[in-house]
Formats: C-alpha cells, structure tokens, sequence
C-alpha cells in the first residue's frame, strides 16, 4: 500500500511520529491530511527507515538473492523478532512473514536445527519450489460506482414512445368510442357507451398510476425489472392499479380486480409480497446502522467478513452476504474484501 503514497504523506507520517503521535493518530491524521489511510505497518516501515537514514521515496521491487532469503527465515526461525531481521537485512517485514511461510509452514521442524542448518534446508526447498508463473497484465481499471439506489431519480425513457397505446390494449372491455359518424342513433345506447368509455378512462388512469409506480420501485432497487420491454402488465403493476381504484373510487376488491384483470388471489399474494420486501428493507437498514455503530466504534476500515463476525459476537443474526450487499449501499462506509 505504501507506494500509492507520495513522498510528502510519508515526510508527514515520519514528523507526526517524532512529535509524540501514536501511530493510529498518525494514519487518522494522514488520512485527513491526503485523502487516502495507510497501515500501521506502512507507517513504522516508513518510520525505521528514516532512523537509518534511508530514502523515503518509492523504491522498485528487486529480486533478493536465495542466501538473503534464506538467511533472514534462518534467523526469523531463530528466535529474532520481524522487525530485527528486516532491519539486518535490509528487506520489508511483508517479505520475511511471505518466506517464512512458503519455506517453512510447520516452523516447529526447526526448533531443533541450528543457524546454519536451516539456511541451507531453506535453499534446498526454494530449489524445490516451482518456477513463478508470469506476470499477468494490469486489470482495466474499475468505472465510478453507482449513485446509491435512492439518490438515482426513476429513469422515464426507458418508457417507450407507444406505452399510451400499450395501456389501450391493457385495459380490459371494449376499445375507445368511435368517431362521431359511427356513433349509434339510439340515445341510451350513447349514454351506455359514454359510460363505458369514462369507467375504462378510469382504469387506464390506474394502470398509468400503477406503471409509473412500478418504475419509482425498480429505481430505487437499482435497476429496470422483468417486466421491460413486455407489451403485457405485471401483477404488480396491476396491483397498483388495483389500490388507486379503491382509494379513488367506491369499488371493492372484486370489482377493481375484475376492471384491471388480475385474480383476487394474485392480488393478495402481491401484498403479501410488498410486505416481505419492506420487512426485509427494513431488515437491512437496521443492518446498515449497526455496521456504521462498529465502523465508529473500532475507528478501523474492516472487510465484511471481519464486520460480520463482529455483528455475530454481538448476537445479531445475519448472513455475510447481507452485510457485504448493505456496506456496499451505504454511503459513507469503505467496503474492502477481506
């Protein structure tokens, strides 16, 4: 992480560090500083290595000679300590800890062995590794995430130009009144009609209502739904529908389904559906707040993984792929796979 830094960040990291500053502080206080939090590790690094009086700056990665490697396992397995061994050597402590559990996963087998015997069973078994595949290319680098689900605005063209006529075909009974010339003479025959025509306006106000809602819904989870580019209502489109009639007529359940053509049943099962989906929202908000409560808390940046088993010692029941869907939502909380 540390070569993402530049050289100021680190010059700061280091003056902060003599000042007193413990070590969290002063990767708070870069952060703040920079814009960007490095570790602790990267901040001690950077420290011991302007005790010695080396550069600061971004030093390209070399390839260390088998008898450097196997000299510092040799005395990591010793007893000396990481940051000893780095410093001797003049190698990171993430190469030390990386050497030492290639060469050595069990480091008990050399509890017995001395200095000098372990340098050279390290060399016998880095002849024995397999040679190091080839360096992939550099991934394309990732586009800007998404707004957040409710800061998008519902996305109306994705309407098409014809959806007026598609809600005609939707509406149940029979088409729009004719020309005037195609009208029939009797007069309660025209009274008749002009009824049906006001009764189907109302339905297509309905289902107008109920598409439009049906497309703030699908905004707001994040994307366009199955129903896209069907030339036939979903039922929960029709549902909709169904409760702008009864809020904006007498009709009941029965006679608002039969005018939109859905099944009582259907209807139902719509809000029971509804209310699975506001009960799980409401889940997940819930979710979203006791992990901003342990972002606060542990003033870390923690992966899913560490932030769920941490809900799960505090009891709460939830699935780690809830938590990384929620920390990926929420604006505000960095989630990094861990």
């Amino acid at each position: 992480m540390g070569k993402y830094f530049p050289l100021a960040a680190r010059q700061r990291a280091v003056e902060l560090f003599e000042e007193g500053v413990s070590t969290v502080a002063v990767c708070r206080r870069i952060e703040e500083e920079f814009g960007r939090r490095p570790g602790v590790a990267a901040v001690r690094n950077w420290v011991r290595r302007a005790q010695r009086g080396e550069s600061l700056r971004s030093r390209p990665h070399t390839e260390h000679p088998p008898g450097v490697k196997a000299a510092a396992v040799a005395a990591r397995l010793t007893g000396r300590s990481i940051m000893e061994v780095a410093d001797t050597y003049g190698v990171s402590v993430f190469s030390v800890v990386s050497w030492t559990q290639t060469m050595w996963p069990d480091p008990s087998q050399a509890a017995s062995l001395s200095f000098d015997e372990v340098v050279a069973e390290t060399i016998k078994r880095m002849d024995a590794l397999p040679p190091r595949p080839p360096k992939r290319a550099k991934r394309p680098q990732k586009p800007d995430p998404e707004p957040a689900p409710d800061q998008r605005q519902p996305d109306l063209s994705q309407v098409p130009a014809d959806a007026l006529a598609w809600v005609d075909q939707w509406v149940p009974g029979p088409g729009p009144v004719p020309d005037l010339e195609d009208l029939p003479a009797d007069y309660d025959a025209v009274v008749a009609l002009l009824k049906q025509e006001r009764d189907r306006n109302l339905v297509k106000d309905a289902m107008i209502h109920g598409l439009y809602t049906q497309l703030e819904e699908q905004t707001k989870r994040g994307g366009p739904g199955k129903a896209d580019g069907r030339r036939n209502p979903t039922n929960a489109v029709k549902t909709h529908a169904v409760d702008f009639l009864r809020e904006h007529t007498t009709m009941t359940i029965k006679q608002a389904c039969e005018a939109v053509g859905i099944a009582k049943s259907s209807y139902h099962d719509q809000l029971l559906q509804r209310e699975q989906a506001q009960r799980r929202q409401q889940h997940r908000d819930q979710i979203a707040s006791r992990i901003a409560a342990v972002a606060t808390e542990l003033d870390l940046v923690y992966g899913y993984r560490r932030i769920h088993a941490h809900l799960k010692q505090q009891g709460v029941t939830v699935s780690e792929k809830i938590v990384l869907a929620v920390m990926r939502r929420v604006s505000g909380i960095l989630c990094v796979r861990l």
